[in-house]
């Protein structure tokens, strides 16, 4: 009998040890989230009144406190990851971008960008054409296709689109005419909706590999920009740039309110062969669900 008894006691203390163990281990809190990286990171070139979208990351964050030093200006009060810096009209100066991720635990160290205003190039004056001898006025002119009216450089290229897993995506060029709200200049604009969710992905882009060349030389611009606007204004997706290697590489990309224009520079594709693109595209997997967004005057810039 005393034996049995014993033998009992131990296990109801042995089971008390380990409810009171679990209870501890259920109390603990979230680490403070770890020093945010930032793309992109380093010190940043832009054109006076030109706008650039920044983002940050940081795991464990659940909002971000951004700051800004100098000329330019961001949203006020935003704690998303993504906050568009617009500089200001005059150039020659430096501002000076900082982030601190957050938690209920506490906040990062911060981040900091250094970004440089460049001034706008000054129009160099031409002299007006001889007025006694007018060039003679085009009697008509043949309108550009859609493609190359939206995209400058896409010549040679070839517009392609990919949905995979069930992935929704529908490409259509609207006209000025039929659909003005998407288009941002010219006569002509990109409109693609698209759901997705579990496993699909799509995208939309302009692959050069049946050029003459099989490719598109970008070594001589230094970013990639087009204007865009979304249904809801916070729409997030990816714009890729993938050399002849098979080397690709996604940058992610926010949308804010109303048309914007989006400078990313070339430099973000790390160790992407610019001066042999295969194609260039603007992708959406199930992190960007679903929505309607309009591009328009894509290019790739100096």
């Amino acid at each position: 009998m005393n034996k049995l008894f014993r033998l009992v006691a131990s296990w109801r203390l042995t089971a008390g040890l380990s409810i009171l163990l679990a209870i501890a281990l259920s109390g603990c809190a979230a680490p403070t989230p770890s020093q945010p990286l930032m793309a992109p990171a380093g010190v940043v070139t832009i054109d006076a009144g030109k706008s650039l979208a920044i983002s940050a990351t940081s795991p464990g964050a659940i909002s971000y406190k951004w700051t800004l030093a100098g000329g330019g200006s961001i949203p006020v009060d935003t704690t998303a990851e993504t906050v568009l810096y617009t500089a200001p009209a005059e150039g020659n100066t430096v501002a000076v971008l900082s982030v601190v991720a957050s938690n209920p635990s506490g906040n990062s160290p911060a981040t900091s960008l250094t970004i440089t205003v460049l001034a706008a190039p000054t129009a160099t004056p031409t002299e007006p054409p001889p007025t006694e001898t007018p060039a003679p006025l085009p009697t008509s002119t043949s309108p550009l296709p859609p493609l190359v009216e939206t995209f400058q450089q896409s010549h040679e290229g070839r517009e392609f689109q990919y949905m995979n897993n069930n992935g929704v995506l529908i490409k259509k060029f609207v006209s000025a005419a039929n659909d003005p709200d998407c288009v941002h200049s010219g006569s002509s604009g990109l409109k693609l909706t698209y759901q997705m969710s579990g496993t699909a992905n799509g995208g939309w882009g302009v692959q050069w590999n049946e050029a003459p060349t099989g490719f598109f030389d970008a070594s001589s611009f230094s970013a990639f920009t087009f204007w865009i606007k979304g249904e809801d204004g916070d729409e997030t997706f990816q714009v890729g740039l993938k050399d002849t290697s098979g080397l690709e590489i996604k940058v992610e990309q926010s949308i804010l309110s109303g048309w914007m224009e989006i400078s990313i520079p070339l430099s973000q594709f790390e160790g992407v062969n610019t001066s042999s693109i295969e194609n260039v595209n603007f992708g959406f997997n199930k992190d960007h669900g679903s929505s309607i967004i309009c591009i328009d005057d894509i290019a790739f810039v100096p």
